[in-house]
């Protein structure tokens, strides 16, 4: 077998609707607009640049490219990993074939086209907006032109990326020519039990028609190469079942449950390696146990179907069961991220970003990542790099926030096509935890209903390619799922992006948000999919994207473009996002106040959210935020990294509450509760309980003691009221060298500049070194692209060392509370 790569320079000519040309250097893997900039030499992110690119949507392209194949071989193979998307192929003039679905991989044979010596393959592209002129309007958030087209919805705009819609090869293009027929098509394998003995896996092989009588080898390698397991087996029908009992089976584990161990599964005829699929050994299942009525967690449930208007809309009637995964028979509390493409539109290899990203996420804490609806298939670097890291995956296909055209033929036969792509490019890997079937399109829906959105996709597109193909594994038909409606928050997935009216009903009240931690508080789930937590970028990352004037001044008008406005909301997002912020944390003093005050808003509501869960662990066993990375530079959005890879405020916060051992104090019952929650082993610890008043420590309680294991309880109760200007803090220091620390401040969080409660002892390009004189309760370090900690809090006389990674000038801000 031989390829040639097609990939790197294509000759680009576009067409615009009144008939003007433009001819572009192109680059495969890339975009019709990526092409375009690199040409004009411009910045499509910088400011409102993004404006002056919208009109090459309705153009039409096309891609030439001349090579040469030096021998043709009986088989040749046009291979596209993504095509974007309405397109027709010629090779050498002749037709090959096209293209209406850009989610998923393309093969077209090109036996007797293909020649030997100087080929020429010409790409037609048409306009994804063209193509769906004259389509009927459907429900949808956003835009509705999307739902008729098999390509990455987000594309079209969202509430945090801008509108890109390209044409274009956004990934490897090769032919494969053979001299002999290809004899595998594909192995599952999966784990069917472990037992004390032994771990018995299952390999199912799918041989092509063409494949001949032979024996072949079936082998188990660890990464050393060592063969752990051998089978050979004469093959003469175009399946076969495999069943291996490997001795000293080396599990797959979550990051912070275990390792990550890895084996080759390679299928061999005569020491000629044909077929290597990596995998790794662990069984997964979900736990949904019903709750007996009259237990605390039924109770909980009743509480939550009244707390919140979303709890009654959803919550019809009482359905409430848990909703736990388990990995290798241990529960596993699942904290984490929505991920969403990390380009706005394809720009060529982002393997090295991808790597990135997903290296910072477990430095953070992040076990967990759901693979968005209205995003893409990832690229298989992806998938493997999640297995390598130990990073859980939950896979959407790929729908959202809309009605799509579910009862026309095409549509679904396009989804079944996808689902069987998807399924071979993702089970084997064993970071995959399960699928489900779109993204919020059914949450009106229930397993009793007749008819609901999403359901003819999952049922009679998605669910029977993944239960022949993946059946290992479960799919859900939608997030959030559960209950007698998906959107409900006592039964299966929840949603609280679902609950955004209740915060936002919530926002206008007048006055300071003084009891916005009993508000919060409200918020809880089975298994929370999306909470939705936004917040500022860091200064050094704005700046690539606007001007000090944008980001200081009076005029907003970048921040508003950079923030991208909601669907269906009474005002635009970054409207909402000001008065939060100015009503937590007190009135704007300038641009610089403002500016911080964006910022650490996201800090401090992540802590409210996931000590929460922390405290209400297993009755909630996963918190995964919306979201995780940005797919364009965002000013205030969602995410948690910015486009850049750079961590905002709330991603450190969600690392000192993603330990292992974390600590809460919560006011319940008229008295302050001191929480400790162990996702591990048990283990010992000294725990602090202390009142501070500015430059004042006082010690209420300071005890060696042994963590309860897997679990999480009220530690300490402490019954005095606190006194204006007054907070509790709790301190947690493992035998492990697990440190946890946590604070409780009555009322508001009004905070103000407090430069002089620190003293600034060292900065070099590694480390920061400080001295607080008295309680500071912000610090943040500026000019930083990752940090050891940031935005936390220091107890008078205390001395910090940070190790950071600096991206500009370093200086240090800090906050306290108004007097």
């Amino acid at each position: 077998m031989a390829k040639t790569d097609l990939t790197g320079s294509w000759n680009v000519v576009g067409t615009s609707p009144e008939g003007e040309k433009i001819t572009l250097c192109g680059t495969v893997p890339g975009s019709t607009l990526n092409d375009i900039i690199n040409n004009d030499g411009g910045d499509a992110f910088y400011r409102d640049n993004a404006e002056k690119y919208q009109k090459y949507e309705r153009y039409t392209w096309e891609f030439t490219k001349t090579f040469n194949v030096e021998k043709v071989g009986t088989e040749s193979e046009l291979v596209f990993e993504r095509l974007d998307t309405y397109c027709d192929i010629y090779l050498n003039k002749k037709f090959v074939g096209k293209c209406i679905n850009g989610n998923m991989e393309h093969r077209f044979d090109v036996t007797g086209k293909l020649v030997e010596g100087e080929n020429t393959l010409v790409i037609y592209f048409l306009s994804p907006i063209n193509m769906t002129l004259g389509k009927p309007e459907r429900i949808h958030a956003f835009t509705a032109e999307r739902l008729h087209t098999r390509r990455t919805q987000c594309t079209y705009g969202w509430d945090w990326t801008q509108r890109f819609v390209t044409c274009g090869m956004s990934g490897y293009v090769y032919v494969e020519t053979r001299e002999e027929p290809k004899e595998i098509k594909s192995a599952y394998v999966y784990t069917e039990s472990i037992e004390e003995e032994c771990a018995v896996i299952i390999a199912e092989v799918d041989f092509y028609e063409k494949n001949t009588k032979k024996i072949y080898d079936f082998c188990v390698q660890d990464k050393q190469g060592n063969v752990v397991k051998r089978v050979s087996k004469y093959c003469d029908e175009p399946m076969v079942k495999l069943y291996m009992s490997i001795e000293d089976a080396k599990l797959w584990w979550p990051f912070d449950y275990g390792d990550q161990n890895l084996y080759d599964f390679v299928i061999k005829q005569d020491d000629k390696v044909l077929y290597t699929t990596e995998f790794g050994i662990r069984k997964v299942v979900v736990i949904e146990i019903d709750d007996k009525e009259g237990t605390e967690s039924y109770e909980k449930c009743k509480v939550l179907m009244d707390s919140l208007n979303g709890g009654r809309i959803f919550n019809k009637e009482p359905e409430f069961s848990s909703f736990i995964l388990k990995v290798n028979g241990k529960k596993i509390f699942c904290k984490g991220f929505n991920w969403v493409p990390s380009q706005p539109f394809p720009m060529g290899n982002t393997d090295k970003k991808i790597t990135q990203a997903l290296e910072l996420a477990k430095e953070y804490g992040v076990n967990m990542l759901r693979v968005w609806g209205g995003g893409a298939f990832e690229s298989e670097h992806f998938y493997d790099e999640c297995s390598r890291l130990g990073i859980m995956v939950t896979q959407d296909f790929l729908m959202a926030c809309g009605a799509y055209p579910e009862t026309e033929e095409w549509f679904i036969e396009e989804l079944k096509k996808e689902a069987c792509y998807a399924a071979e490019l993702i089970r084997n890997k064993p970071c995959l935890m399960w699928w489900t079937g779109d993204n919020e399109n059914a949450s009106y829906g229930s397993d009793v209903h007749v008819n609901y959105s999403g359901r003819n996709s999952m049922y009679r597109a998605l669910g029977p390619v993944i239960y022949k193909m993946d059946h290992s594994r479960r799919i859900f038909p939608s997030s959030p799922y559960g209950g007698n409606r998906y959107g409900g928050n006592t039964k299966g997935t929840t949603h609280h992006t679902s609950f955004l009216s209740d915060i936002f009903n919530y926002l206008e009240k007048d006055g300071k948000m003084d009891d916005y931690t009993e508000f919060f508080s409200k918020f809880n789930a089975r298994f929370i999919a999306e909470e939705p937590c936004f917040g500022a970028a860091e200064l050094d990352s704005l700046r690539k994207f606007m001007t000090d004037e944008d980001i200081f001044g009076d005029d907003k008008s970048m921040w508003y473009y950079h923030t991208k406005p909601g669907s269906g909301l009474k005002r635009e997002l970054y409207d909402y996002f000001i008065d939060f912020t100015e009503k937590l944390m007190g009135k704007f003093k300038d641009g610089k106040d403002r500016f911080f005050k964006y910022k650490y808003f996201q800090y401090e509501w992540a802590r409210n959210s996931i000590e929460r869960c922390r405290r209400e662990m297993w009755f909630c066993s996963g918190l995964i935020y919306w979201m995780y990375n940005d797919c364009w530079p965002a000013a205030s959005g969602w995410s948690f990294i910015d486009y850049y890879n750079v961590p905002k405020a709330g991603l450190y916060s969600f690392k000192l509450s993603a330990q292992k051992i974390a600590s809460s104090i919560a006011f319940e019952n008229d008295r302050y509760n001191l929480y400790i929650s162990n996702i591990g082993k048990e283990q010992k610890a000294k725990i602090k309980l202390l009142k501070v008043f500015e430059d004042k420590v006082s010690v209420v309680c300071q005890e060696d003691v042994l963590v309860k294991g897997e679990s999480s309880y009220v530690y300490k109760t402490y019954n005095e009221e606190l006194g204006p200007g007054e907070i509790l803090v709790g301190e947690v220091l493992t035998e492990n060298g697990d440190y946890s620390r946590c604070f409780y401040r009555p009322g508001d969080l009004e905070i103000e500049p407090a430069d002089d409660s620190v003293k600034v002892m060292e900065i070099t390009d590694t480390t920061v070194k400080i001295q607080a004189n008295k309680y500071v309760h912000v610090v943040d370090i500026e000019g930083v692209s990752k940090a050891e900690d940031n935005y936390f809090f220091m107890l008078p006389g205390e001395i910090r060392e940070i190790k950071i990674k600096k991206s500009a000038d370093i200086k240090v801000n800090c906050y306290s509370f108004v007097k």
